[in-house]
């Protein structure tokens, strides 16, 4: 009855005229304080001020460092920093867009003490800065590694007369429409005499010297499989379900969540779907209806021991990144035996890594449809196991990151642009 009556209330002209008025004028005051302050936050430099000290120190500038931020970006950086540790003094991590971390959080990082941004003593050292409270203590020699774009530009304040550490994750000008963000990220790489890139991914790194933002023979390493991910998928094979697990992280662009969803509900309108269950994992969100009774279910962020009992139990996965980044989610599906649908990007081909790894242009939903489509028609109960180990991929499952000579020839090339 309410609705009944709200329905021929809001069919009069009058109060949908009245309703327009109100909505122009509440459009345009938010329009107004929103760009009251146009600037671009994250770009605030940290204010700094410096101190007497012949202890050399590597600061990694990371953006957070919580756990609900700990994707494998940020863990990255963190083993990246590490490899420094034998050849520094001191290790500091300032996290710039967090002002505090809970008690719960510190207890993740036994090896370290938490600081304000005054704390200048040996060790290793966390300092949350979003609250900009006080001034950063930086040393006459301090090597700084920036990561993402934002932490570029305040690596590049703090470091006047040095060159910093680019740790280059991504094309991050395309997180962005063309934008402000746009051209202050991509600035952030102009500068050949002042920054020094380390790529992760000979794919990224190879892209990005292609439309020439840095040098051909920048410093890159090769992701591979997490240890911890591996030491969970040793007990193989397994009977695989009638499961499709998805990278939903609907919050990300590059993720692609709506191609996500139109690839499921092309397969469920072929009827190639009835009995399957289709899992997402990344990001919490609202169940996701694809047609016939079938959902998309949100696990959510799982922790790695859950992830891992994921990949035990799936037959097959989608996961998409529009970017040069190989990704590590389709990397991880397929390593662990998983027919996996995700997309090519400019220099970026999956498919050539082998294994259950097929990769279609970025927005030919039809064909990732139909490939997903084949294999759900294939399943069988048999057991399956990782991947054999062959191939780009087996390289990727078998492999380790040697970030300590690594981070030897990354300091080497800092001292000597140092001293240039």
């Amino acid at each position: 009855m309410i609705k009944s009556a709200l329905r021929s209330l809001l069919s009069q002209r009058w109060l949908q005229a009245a309703l327009r008025a109100v909505y122009g004028y509440f459009f345009e005051e938010i329009s107004r304080i929103r760009h009251a302050n146009p600037e671009v936050g994250e770009i605030n430099p940290l204010p700094a001020r410096s101190v007497a000290s012949e202890r050399s120190r590597v600061t990694l500038l990371l953006p957070g460092i919580s756990e609900r931020h700990y994707f494998g970006g940020i863990a990255t950086a963190m083993a990246f920093l590490e490899g420094f540790r034998p050849l520094v003094d001191d290790l500091r991590i300032v996290v710039t867009d967090e002002s505090a971390l809970a008690d719960s959080e510190k207890a993740r990082f036994p090896d370290w003490q938490i600081g304000t941004l005054a704390t200048d003593a040996p060790g290793y050292w966390i300092i949350p800065a979003g609250g900009r409270e006080q001034a950063l203590s930086m040393r006459p020699n301090e090597c700084v590694i920036a990561t993402a774009w934002w932490t570029a530009h305040m690596a590049a304040r703090l470091t006047p007369d040095h060159p910093f550490i680019y740790l280059i994750q991504d094309f991050e000008p395309g997180f962005y429409p063309w934008s402000a963000r746009y051209a202050l990220a991509a600035q952030t790489y102009a500068n050949p005499t002042r920054v020094l890139p380390v790529c992760n991914s000979q794919l990224l790194r190879d892209f990005m010297a292609q439309n020439q933002y840095i040098a051909a023979d920048a410093l890159c390493f090769d992701p591979v499989f997490n240890p911890d991910l591996k030491a969970g998928l040793n007990d193989g094979p397994w009977p695989r379900e009638k499961r499709v697990l998805v990278y939903g992280r609907p919050t990300v662009e590059r993720n692609a969540f709506p191609l996500v969803i139109d690839v499921l509900r092309q397969v469920v309108a072929t009827g190639a779907a009835a009995g399957w269950q289709f899992i997402s994992v990344g990001e919490p969100h609202a169940d996701i209806g694809l047609g016939d009774g079938l959902v998309l279910e949100s696990h959510g962020k799982l922790s790695l021991s859950a992830y891992a009992a994921e990949l035990r139990r799936c037959y097959a996965g989608v996961s998409l990144m529009i970017s040069p980044h190989p990704s590590y989610p389709p990397l991880e599906m397929a390593a662990a035996g998983l027919q996996v649908i995700t997309n090519q990007y400019a220099n970026k081909d999956l498919t050539q890594w082998g294994g259950g790894l097929q990769a279609f242009a970025p927005g030919d939903t039809p064909a990732m449809a139909a490939a997903l489509s084949q294999h759900l028609a294939r399943y069988d109960e048999r057991l399956i196991g990782v991947h054999d180990g062959s191939g780009l991929l087996g390289a990727y499952q078998t492999g380790e990151v040697a970030f300590a000579p690594l981070a030897e020839k990354v300091w080497a090339r800092w001292l000597n642009m140092s001293a240039s």
